[in-house]
């Protein structure tokens, strides 16, 4: 857990955590770890009744969507993305074979959704041969080929607007710091909301979106961006109006291939340098917000 990974020296020695997460679906009592020895155990059996009825709550809350929920695929995924959240953010996503169990089965999959996605779609979009895509991915003929589009969306003005006049005063000004936030935080899933729908993506696409951050992986084609560019233009047009250009929505993009993914060496780290290539983009787009110097104004 979070606690145990703060470290107040440069120590490089690994860590022995001492708590563990429940097996359980994610409630607010499930949200505090337990101490390791008296939740561990070598009794398979007992795991085993763990995990199925965690499997079993997981296709009773399934079966509890409404049927018109079902009829309607996008709601029935969000629904879905849910559920699949509350049920596997405790299971390890891998726990063989040595393998240090610090990623969840949830953002695994869901990771893996996103990647799997962009994937088909830049292949379908194009009209490729799916056998001739399945032998070069396989055999890793095209892993240099830059087929995703990695969408960082970031907004800025945002200590401004949090802190402008009337949130310094002490009368309600914890509700009003809050209401800010939260009302950041809408802005920012909107704004992811409508470049999904513009790309029409679903929801699992979508990997991060945290404190004004989202962060969306898309196929790499010349329509995608396209699309992109007109979102920006929706966005900056919508914050002119709105909020007199003190604060906005930037969106950077960065193409990246399946080599980009994987962990490399502790000399060549491809995934590392893809994401500061990223975030060096949306640095780029914020020192040039609304493109008002650009050829067409927003």
């Amino acid at each position: 857990q979070i606690r145990e990974q703060i470290r107040l020296d440069d120590s490089k020695e690994p860590m022995v955590f001492q708590q563990r997460y429940r097996l359980e679906p994610m409630t607010p009592a499930a949200l505090f770890p337990v101490p390791a020895t008296d939740y561990e155990h070598d009794d398979k059996d007992h795991a085993r009744q763990e995990y199925a009825r965690l499997w079993e709550g997981f296709e009773q809350a399934l079966a509890e969507i409404p049927a018109s929920h079902r009829e309607a695929l996008p709601l029935w995924l969000d629904h879905f993305e849910t559920l699949w959240a509350c049920y596997a953010s405790a299971i390890p996503s891998a726990a063989a074979f040595n393998v240090k169990p610090d990623v969840s089965l949830y953002d695994h999959s869901k990771a893996v959704a996103a990647l799997a996605v962009a994937l088909w779609r830049y292949h379908h979009d194009q009209g490729h041969d799916p056998e001739t895509v399945l032998r070069a991915l396989a055999d890793r003929a095209d892993w240099n080929e830059q087929k995703f589009l990695l969408i960082q969306g970031d907004c800025f003005g945002i200590q401004d607007f949090i802190f402008a006049t009337g949130g310094e005063t002490q009368k309600r000004a914890a509700k009003l710091l809050r209401g800010r936030s939260f009302y950041v935080s809408l802005l920012s899933e909107c704004a992811a909301l409508r470049v999904l729908e513009a790309l029409d993506l679903p929801g699992t696409s979508q990997i991060i979106n945290a404190a004004g951050k989202f962060l969306i992986v898309a196929p790499k084609t010349p329509e995608t961006v396209e699309r992109l560019v007109a979102v920006q233009r929706e966005l900056d047009a919508w914050f002119l109006t709105h909020a007199w250009g003190l604060s906005g929505i930037g969106l950077a993009w960065e193409p990246a291939c399946c080599n980009d993914f994987l962990k490399g060496s502790s000399g060549h780290r491809p995934f590392v340098d893809l994401i500061k290539r990223l975030f060096q983009r949306l640095e780029e787009i914020k020192l040039r917000r609304f493109d008002l110097c650009g050829a067409q104004p927003p």
